[in-house]
């Protein structure tokens, strides 16, 4: 081998060591200059010549051996073609994208770089967060429509509540004890109450944009002691439990 081919050949071995991706130099009559270690063992060339100035053929014959029949980069490489860019995908489920560089001096072409990586492990990822996008579109759309059902079942019996509690506070229905008074009152209000949920829970689901900031108040809490009251006194008198509340009167408010 002349003296000038091995200098290129030792000067363009030391190049290709340095780089992190599996690297092939071709000269303009295909033959290799070098080849870095790592495309040795990307493209299991273990017991293939890759030593300066062998012919390429047998390299690409061995890489052709790895991939599955019909691929498109095993025709190129049946043609001693190394594709521009690509992805091979070979039989034991690797995947190495793949790209050639012309190299020119002074207007003239004298060789090839050919490099590739492996993105196994990438394309892997990627098809994970496909599928978990998937999954979740499939949840939210789940979601959604059962808010929608859950919605329409409450509104319509929730509707008929507030329509015969209306019905029974009105003075043509008759006069209503106190304790008939308040129990129709606290059947009306949580009725209101549980319908403004719905209409909360069918207003998150399809809200766009940042969430509200939470807003802060005073609480009369005489009021709601009283209100608590009245909502657990059917239960208490079910029980034939005596439920009453005090408190002494105008007690300051919390913030």
């Amino acid at each position: 081998m002349p003296q000038t081919l091995r200098l290129t050949a030792q000067v363009a071995d030391a190049l290709l060591r340095a780089i992190p991706e599996g690297a092939l130099l071709l000269g303009a009559d295909l033959r290799v200059i070098a080849v870095n270690p790592q495309l040795v063992e990307l493209a299991r060339l273990h017991d293939v010549d890759t030593s300066p100035g062998a012919p390429v053929d047998a390299l690409a014959a061995a890489v052709a051996e790895q991939l599955p029949p019909g691929s498109p980069a095993l025709r190129r490489l049946n043609r001693r073609e190394f594709p521009r860019k690509a992805e091979i995908r070979f039989l034991d489920g690797r995947i190495l994208l793949t790209s050639r560089r012309q190299i020119d001096v002074d207007g003239e072409r004298v060789g090839a770089l050919w490099l590739a990586e492996d993105i196994t492990e990438q394309r892997r990822r990627e098809n994970d967060l496909r599928r978990h996008v998937r999954t979740l579109g499939e949840l939210a759309r789940e979601r959604s429509e059962f808010t929608a059902r859950a919605s329409h079942e409450l509104r319509t019996p929730l509707a008929t509540i507030l329509s015969f509690c209306g019905l029974l506070a009105s003075p043509s229905g008759g006069p209503l004890s106190a304790s008939q008074r308040t129990y129709l009152d606290t059947i009306d209000r949580n009725a209101h109450r549980m319908q403004e949920m719905v209409d909360g829970l069918l207003h998150a689901s399809t809200a766009v944009g940042p969430r509200a900031e939470p807003t802060y108040g005073r609480v009369d809490m005489a009021r709601l002691l009283g209100r608590l009251t009245s909502d657990l006194l059917p239960r208490a008198t079910a029980a034939g439990l005596f439920l009453v509340h005090d408190h002494e009167p105008g007690p300051p408010a919390v913030a």
